[in-house]
């Protein structure tokens, strides 16, 4: 069962933690109100990540006495941060008017794209802007993943904060392809280095994407693995 597509679910509780967190104790509040704002504000924030060529990571939800704090990661393929500022003053401000809560985001740069899934995936994205084979940029990110085999990482799991090394990855894509003779739909898989996953008490990231090419819609699966 802990071999399924995602396994972060087997995994919370024991080794990892909710990405979103409700304490409203004593408090009239409306969770599902939360969630549904949650939902549009993810989209709002992506859209935006897409249109300045920044590649979004994870994020954090935290739901506590009436006051949202929203960490979020990401990676800015340029050098310059001025406009990454500025929005994180107007998405602060919107926020507040949209939930009646005073919110805090915060805005964590992340200086190396291969040690996240979710950066992985928008990094293929914004390749494939470029270069047409979506075979061919997952067969390059795969490589460059590759050199960065026991990149250490700071975690947040069940226990706090760890330092873990990055030991292994997988790489799974299907749909119709490019340049391919026949119509039906093929898998490519690349994986490197060690990916126990029936082993529960090991942290992994996992990040799902539908990726818009012209021969269809491909799916695209990413799995890293830290001990």
């Amino acid at each position: 069962m802990s071999q399924k597509i995602n396994p972060i679910s087997f995994r919370l509780g024991l080794s990892q933690v909710w990405d979103t967190t409700f304490v409203t104790y004593g408090h009239n509040l409306q969770p599902y109100y939360f969630i549904f704002t949650k939902l549009e504000l993810e989209n709002y924030i992506k859209r935006f990540f897409i249109s300045k060529y920044l590649l979004l990571g994870s994020s954090y939800w935290i739901i506590k006495h009436n006051k949202l704090v929203v960490i979020i990661n990401y990676l800015n393929l340029k050098k310059s941060n001025t406009k990454v500022l500025k929005f994180n003053k107007h998405l602060s401000t919107l926020v507040t008017k949209w939930t009646n809560s005073p919110t805090k985001i915060y805005l964590l740069r992340n200086s190396i794209w291969s040690s996240s899934a979710e950066l992985v995936i928008s990094y293929i994205r914004i390749t494939l802007q470029k270069e047409n084979s979506l075979k061919k940029v997952i067969i390059n990110t795969s490589k460059i993943i590759n050199t960065q085999l026991q990149h250490k990482k700071t975690v947040y799991t069940i226990k706090g904060p760890l330092n873990l090394k990055l030991q292994g990855f997988k790489i799974i894509s299907s749909g119709r392809f490019e340049n391919s003779r026949s119509n039906m739909s093929k898998i490519i898989k690349y994986s490197g280095g060690s990916l126990p996953l029936p082993q529960l008490n090991n942290y992994v990231e996992y990040s799902y994407k539908e990726i818009y090419t012209k021969s269809g819609v491909c799916s695209l699966h990413v799995w890293m693995l830290y001990m």
